[in-house]
């Protein structure tokens, strides 16, 4: 221990002998201090200065005029103004050419445009033919890494708001009547008006829950309609139109009697299509069977295997159109209408009459198998022809019975839903959300009949829970109105518009709440950039320092040992590294400001560092030499990319995530943001004992393993030195 102590305080009185040595000392732990400190204060609060950025904006938008009233509206005015007003970046209005130019030469970061048609699609919502409104969004990703993300969160930002804006507007309006409508009327008016709801309410409930029925019956159909598109090959793709029909009528229902008659029209026509498809299918089997009766005269038994499969196909497709006519059955048993129902049984009987006349063909088609011979090949064919055409003649009649029924029933639905609507928007609002519920749930019912099964089962319940919604409000207007009392009928009828309107708009609120709270982005990144400096000054200092002692040194202190001469030399090392430590963590937290839960930590987690990095860095210096220099270098390199200062490691790339828990980095500014933050139980002095455990391969190094690779170290130093550049 004396011949350590010795060798380091001779290298004490060597580095502060005179000015030069003194001055570059204080040079080697100043600088990774300043290199920490810029890093740290260059990215202080960089997303606070997003006002900088500038984003073009050109609004060309033509606006939309009503055909009803003389009013003109233009959204992309009010999205200039809203922008205008918004400090989040630095907008600058121009013409949509200018900001595409702008973007390209690097003049803007980004731009958007707002198209000509803007205004006309957002109001389509009002019209038959719906377009979806687009936000034209350009951006340099050439300029910057991260101001395309920046501005791309800009981007979204303003189509939020127009969406906001817009359902709040929407939503303001209807509730802003209903709350006049309550507000004005005198009491006995305000209890005419509840009486008129009242009946309406009545009336609609139960028409709702006759949907409600009809379509659990139409799903019930669909199922066997799936068996029977199973049977007619691509009959699915035919019939797949009818689910977005049907999500067309559902999601409609509340704003207009019209979109219901389309959207039931387009559904009967799918099932129509379905039923022609089936024809198709006759057709195709009578093709098949001219096919098996051509081949007869030369092949009597492929022609009667032909005509065997064909028989067991037709057999399957009339018992669909049995389930058929039960679904159909089932139907008219949910009808009241004594119209309407006739029709549903008149198509039930067409198709048990239809089934009966697939059973005929089937048992023509196995007969004829049967007796298939040369000679009665034509008679055969005409008896199976004869019977084909009369299975074709049932399905079209099937059809126009079924499409009879569907418009029957469209009067009916037409006029309760009118009537429920008209009486009030709270109905209607309370429709669209369950309709909206509906939509969601059959927008995925494109890709087969089972999928659209599933979802209008749902569609039934949604309807049943709204009628309940409406029997619901009923009772408190029956309530009212047995009482009398006007003011309980008002507080029904009316609500807080703009309360509502903005509820609508944004229903959901995000609560945020930080876990171990960090103030601002230099104290996040504070771990990273001095973990790193403190590597790169205990690189320095290997780099500038030399390792084996003088002969005059090993002299001095007397024939030294190896571990002795290693330890001796370590010491002058350690010491500016903790120097260095000291500096640049006391730099963060009284220079920077640098946020410290516990700074007492945050000086331990950068002593450790110094300690740990300098004898890693010392033992391959003191084992390698250059090419130990070389390797600090690469580790540093390593480290940078792949210990997850700036993103987390499970974004890397699988190497640097396979490299990661090997890195001294790591447990450093792990401890060093649970000193800034606050600490999860012992997870510092955890993080602590991890960095510690990386002087055991560094003290192998340098105390046993070096010895064998001396004198190769040395040979390469010579042939180095050999070059007289090196």
């Amino acid at each position: 221990m004396s011949t350590i102590i010795k060798i380091f305080r001779r290298d004490c009185k060597n580095a502060t002998r005179n000015v030069i040595a003194l001055v570059v000392c204080i040079g080697l732990v100043v600088i990774p201090s300043l290199y920490a400190w810029f890093n740290i204060a260059g990215g202080w609060d960089p997303y606070g200065a997003t006002g900088q950025l500038k984003i073009a904006v050109a609004n060309s938008d033509r606006g939309y005029t009503s055909q009803t009233m003389p009013m003109e509206i233009n959204i992309g005015q009010r999205v200039e103004a809203t922008l205008r007003e918004n400090q989040k970046f630095d907008w600058v209005f121009t013409t949509e050419q200018d900001a595409i130019d702008g973007v390209s030469s690097g003049e803007y970061y980004a731009a958007i445009v707002v198209p000509e048609d803007f205004t006309s699609d957002i109001m389509s919502v009002f019209s038959t033919s719906t377009r979806h409104a687009e936000l034209r969004y350009y951006v340099n990703q050439k300029e910057n890494a991260i101001a395309p993300i920046v501005t791309q969160k800009g981007a979204s930002w303003l189509k939020n708001e127009i969406d906001r804006q817009f359902a709040q507007t929407v939503t303001g309006v209807g509730a802003a009547v209903m709350t006049d409508l309550g507000n004005y009327l005198d009491d006995d008016q305000i209890l005419s008006v509840a009486s008129a709801l009242d009946r309406a309410l009545t009336s609609g409930s139960k028409d709702i829950r006759r949907v409600s029925t009809h379509v659990g019956s139409y799903a019930s159909l669909l199922s066997s309609a799936s068996s029977l598109v199973s049977s007619s090959n691509d009959l699915l793709k035919t019939t797949g139109s009818s689910a977005s029909s049907l999500k067309s009528l559902l999601n409609d229902t509340g704003n207009s009697v019209a979109s219901v008659r389309q959207g039931l029209d387009s559904s009967r026509d799918a099932i129509s299509g379905a039923v022609d498809k089936s024809s198709q299918s006759i057709d195709s089997l009578g093709s098949a069977v001219d096919d098996a009766f051509d081949v007869a005269a030369n092949h009597t038994g492929e022609a009667r295997k032909k005509l065997s499969n064909a028989a067991s196909l037709t057999s399957h497709v009339a018992g669909d159109y049995g389930s058929l006519a039960e679904q159909l059955d089932s139907l008219a048993g949910t009808i009241s209408d004594a119209s309407a129902q006739a029709h549903v049984k008149a198509a039930a009987t067409h198709a048990r009459t239809t089934q009966a006349t697939l059973f005929g063909i089937s048992n023509a088609l196995s007969t004829a198998a049967d007796e298939l011979t040369t000679d009665n090949v034509e008679a055969k064919r005409r008896e199976v022809k004869e019977k084909i055409d009369a299975g074709k003649t049932e399905i079209e009649a099937l059809k126009s019975n079924y499409s009879g029924k569907l418009d029957q029933k469209l009067t009916s639905l037409s006029d309760a839903i009118s009537s429920t609507s008209s009486a009030t928007s709270d109905v209607a609002n309370k429709l669209d959300d369950a309709i909206g519920s509906l939509q969601s749930a059959t927008g995925s019912a494109k890709a087969d009949l089972e999928a659209m099964q599933d979802s209008l089962s749902d569609a039934q319940g949604k309807l049943g829970g709204m009628a309940d919604k409406i029997d619901d409000t009923h009772a408190r207007l029956k309530a009212a109105l047995s009482s009398g009392d006007a003011k309980t009928i008002r507080t029904i009828l009316s609500s807080d518009p703009d309360a509502l309107a903005s509820w609508i708009a944004s229903p959901v609120q995000l609560d945020r709440e930080a876990i171990y709270p960090v103030e601002n982005n230099g104290s996040a990144m504070a771990p990273y950039y001095t973990t790193l400096a403190l590597w790169v000054g205990a690189t320095v200092l290997a780099a500038m320092l030399k390792t084996p002692l003088s002969e005059e040194a090993l002299r001095e202190a007397g024939g030294a040992r190896p571990y002795q001469r290693y330890f001796g030399r370590l010491g002058i090392y350690l010491v500016l590294s903790f120097l260095q430590a000291t500096l640049a963590m006391l730099g963060d937290l009284f220079f920077l400001g640098v946020q410290a839960s516990d700074p007492i930590q945050m000086m331990v987690c950068a002593w450790v560092a110094s300690f740990v990095f300098m004898n890693v860095i010392y033992a391959l210096v003191a084992s390698f030499g250059d090419v130990g220099k070389a390797v600090a270098v690469f580790l540093l390199v390593i480290q940078v990319a792949g210990s997850g200062g700036s993103f987390p490691k499970e974004m890397l790339p699988p190497l640097f995530q396979a490299f990661n828990p090997f890195l001294p980095f790591v447990p450093i500014m792990n401890g060093m943001r649970a000193a800034i933050a606050g600490s999860y139980g012992a997870e510092f002095w955890v993080c602590m004992g991890h960095a510690l455990l990386f002087l055991a391969p560094a003290l192998a190094l340098g105390l046993v393993l070096r010895v064998p690779v001396i004198r190769v170290n040395d040979w390469f130093a010579e042939k180095l030195e050999d070059t007289k550049i090196m």
